[in-house]
């Protein structure tokens, strides 16, 4: 796993540069080089993405085996969703996509999107999809009717983390994992994420919180994912044998902070890439003094207090970060969200001490 650190270290300022995947025919792609493990047993006539997500499918089963399978994982094609034919009991599906529909416990994905991700990224990237989508299915076990009224983005950057502790499990135990398909998922989360408000409706999360939710799931199993964008933002262990029937309360965010949260922070982009040690997605709490509380506030700046000033924590006090960093007034600023649910800008330090400190 020391290979994976270091990727991720380097990886996501490359990223940015990734090459969007452009629209091509319905045909199946291989890197060229050794099969993967994946396609160790081929079944005649079958494609290799066929191929491919059978075995990702039996072996998730093995990994999910306190859980029901899906009902059925189905592909249709990009041209059929642009002509609107694709329909299920969770309405008309769209092109590039792949989708868990809860009415019917089925998985459903567009075979020339998964495709082209595996053109660009690598033939892993298509498990990675499946795998996340599968978070999906266990999800809606785990939490029953209560997962429709979770956030998208709590069960969006949960589902991604169950893809990477998926991925460690075909790794260390299951042995499929060739050199490099790591990083082809981290590729891949990478170039799904999105730029939407934390509460679109939409939002799955940006591409460096869904690379570090995935890599949460990898280092430290599924049991780190339950709640991972919860009210309780701070993820605790699930049971090892689940019973899916009841429906567990599900505590709901208030998304209104005190005052309106600066989100496009563009007018406070650093102009160079400051040397910190924290970054979007690490759970962290303030150490700041006693008598010294860590403020809170609605933009990433020093000035005009009043006006953005939202509350103050004291230390021993934690939070997620969520975006930046931002930089003005020669200080590093952090979007966070407190474990109280409140959401805003912190300062990580004054130059010369930090004011926060990962979470042990």
């Amino acid at each position: 796993m020391k290979k994976f650190i270091v990727l991720i270290l380097l990886l996501l300022p490359a990223l940015a540069c990734s090459q969007t995947p452009k629209s091509s025919p319905s045909t199946d792609s291989t890197k060229g080089n050794t099969p993967e493990k994946f396609f160790a047993n081929p079944v005649d006539g079958e494609s290799q993405l066929d191929s491919l997500i059978r075995t990702a499918q039996n072996d998730l089963a093995k990994f999910w085996q306190s859980y029901s399978k899906p009902s059925k994982v189905a592909s249709y094609s990009r041209s059929e969703a642009e002509l609107g034919n694709v329909r299920t009991p969770c309405g008309t599906l769209t092109p590039n996509n792949a989708i868990f529909c809860p009415e019917e416990r089925s998985v459903y994905y567009d075979r020339d999107f998964l495709n082209d991700l595996s053109r660009y990224y690598g033939d892993y990237a298509p498990v990675t999809v499946i795998a996340h989508e599968w978070g999906h299915l266990i999800q809606w076990q785990k939490y029953g009717q209560g997962n429709a009224e979770r956030d998208t983005i709590e069960k969006e950057q949960e589902a991604d983390c169950l893809a990477g502790a998926y991925t460690n499990y075909a790794d260390q135990v299951s042995q499929l994992l060739e050199v490099g398909d790591y990083e082809e998922a981290a590729k891949t989360m990478y170039k799904l994420g999105d730029n939407l408000d934390w509460f679109d409706s939409q939002a799955h999360g940006s591409p460096e919180l869904r690379v570090a939710a995935f890599t949460r799931g990898a280092f430290n199993g599924a049991e780190s994912c339950w709640g991972y964008t919860a009210a309780n933002s701070f993820p605790s262990s699930a049971p090892n044998n689940i019973d899916p029937s009841p429906t567990p309360k599900v505590n709901r965010i208030n998304p209104t902070p005190t005052k309106s949260v600066l989100l496009d922070y563009s007018s406070y982009r650093c102009n160079t890439q400051p040397s910190t040690p924290f970054y979007a997605g690490l759970d962290v709490e303030v150490i700041t003094d006693v008598n010294l509380p860590l403020r809170l506030r609605a933009k990433p700046d020093m000035d005009n207090l009043s006006s953005v000033y939202i509350t103050s924590y004291h230390q021993g006090t934690k939070m997620r970060i969520i975006d930046g960093p931002a930089c003005s007034d020669n200080v590093v600023w952090w979007l966070v969200k407190v474990e109280d649910g409140k959401k805003g800008w912190i300062a990580e330090g004054d130059g010369s001490e930090y004011f926060i400190e990962p979470v042990n």
